[in-house]
Protein backbone atom coordinates (compact mmCIF):
# COMPACT_ATOMS: atom_id res chain seq x y z
CA UNK A 1 0.00 0.00 0.00
CA UNK A 2 3.01 2.43 0.79
CA UNK A 3 4.67 1.48 -2.47
CA UNK A 4 1.15 2.43 -4.20
CA UNK A 5 1.25 5.58 -2.45
CA UNK A 6 4.61 6.68 -3.45
CA UNK A 7 4.20 5.52 -7.19
CA UNK A 8 0.49 7.73 -7.28
CA UNK A 9 2.31 11.05 -5.68
CA UNK A 10 5.67 10.84 -7.50
CA UNK A 11 4.22 10.10 -11.13
CA UNK A 12 1.19 9.78 -13.02
CA UNK A 13 0.46 6.39 -13.60
CA UNK A 14 -1.29 5.06 -16.95
CA UNK A 15 -4.68 4.63 -15.98
CA UNK A 16 -5.37 0.51 -16.51
CA UNK A 17 -2.34 0.11 -14.07
CA UNK A 18 -4.11 2.22 -11.12
CA UNK A 19 -7.08 -1.09 -11.73
CA UNK A 20 -4.62 -4.04 -12.70
CA UNK A 21 -5.04 -7.55 -11.33
CA UNK A 22 -1.35 -7.63 -11.45
CA UNK A 23 1.30 -5.35 -10.07
CA UNK A 24 3.82 -4.76 -12.63
CA UNK A 25 0.84 -4.00 -15.26
CA UNK A 26 1.53 -0.65 -17.47
CA UNK A 27 4.90 -0.29 -14.79
CA UNK A 28 7.47 -1.64 -16.38
CA UNK A 29 9.57 -1.02 -19.43
CA UNK A 30 12.14 -2.82 -21.38
CA UNK A 31 15.69 -2.00 -20.39
CA UNK A 32 17.23 -2.98 -24.06
CA UNK A 33 14.68 -1.10 -26.35
CA UNK A 34 12.55 0.97 -24.14
CA UNK A 35 8.91 -0.44 -24.96
CA UNK A 36 6.35 -0.96 -22.60
CA UNK A 37 6.00 -4.30 -21.62
CA UNK A 38 2.17 -6.64 -21.13
CA UNK A 39 2.03 -9.23 -19.35
CA UNK A 40 1.24 -12.91 -21.40
CA UNK A 41 -0.16 -15.93 -19.89
CA UNK A 42 0.62 -19.15 -20.41
CA UNK A 43 -1.54 -22.40 -19.51
CA UNK A 44 -0.20 -25.73 -18.97
CA UNK A 45 -1.59 -28.71 -17.15
CA UNK A 46 -0.20 -27.87 -14.37
CA UNK A 47 0.35 -24.38 -14.07
CA UNK A 48 0.03 -21.21 -15.26
CA UNK A 49 3.13 -18.98 -15.87
CA UNK A 50 3.32 -15.35 -15.93
CA UNK A 51 5.51 -13.29 -18.11
CA UNK A 52 6.20 -9.87 -19.43
CA UNK A 53 6.50 -9.43 -23.00
CA UNK A 54 7.63 -5.76 -25.12
CA UNK A 55 4.96 -4.80 -26.73
CA UNK A 56 6.56 -2.52 -29.41
CA UNK A 57 10.10 -4.14 -29.64
CA UNK A 58 12.11 -2.51 -32.87
CA UNK A 59 14.51 -4.73 -32.61
CA UNK A 60 15.59 -7.94 -34.60
CA UNK A 61 15.39 -10.31 -33.05
CA UNK A 62 12.60 -9.17 -30.53
CA UNK A 63 13.33 -8.48 -27.03
CA UNK A 64 12.83 -12.16 -25.28
CA UNK A 65 10.26 -12.00 -22.28
CA UNK A 66 10.85 -12.16 -18.93
CA UNK A 67 9.80 -14.21 -15.98
CA UNK A 68 7.06 -12.01 -13.99
CA UNK A 69 7.72 -13.55 -10.51
CA UNK A 70 11.61 -13.06 -10.79
CA UNK A 71 11.13 -9.73 -12.26
CA UNK A 72 8.62 -8.76 -8.94
CA UNK A 73 10.81 -10.23 -6.59
CA UNK A 74 13.73 -7.86 -7.79
CA UNK A 75 11.70 -4.36 -7.95
CA UNK A 76 10.46 -5.82 -4.06
CA UNK A 77 14.07 -6.24 -3.37
CA UNK A 78 14.98 -2.71 -4.73
CA UNK A 79 11.73 -1.18 -3.17
CA UNK A 80 12.33 -2.23 0.30
CA UNK A 81 16.43 -1.40 0.39
CA UNK A 82 15.60 2.06 -1.04
CA UNK A 83 12.06 3.25 0.51
CA UNK A 84 13.63 3.42 4.09
CA UNK A 85 16.07 5.54 2.62
CA UNK A 86 13.53 7.91 1.07
CA UNK A 87 11.00 8.12 3.99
Amino acid sequence: AQIDRLLRRNRRLPPRSASAPRSLAGLVTCAQCGSGMTIARVKTRRQDYLYLRPTRCPQKPKCRALAYDEVLKVAIDRICSELPAAV
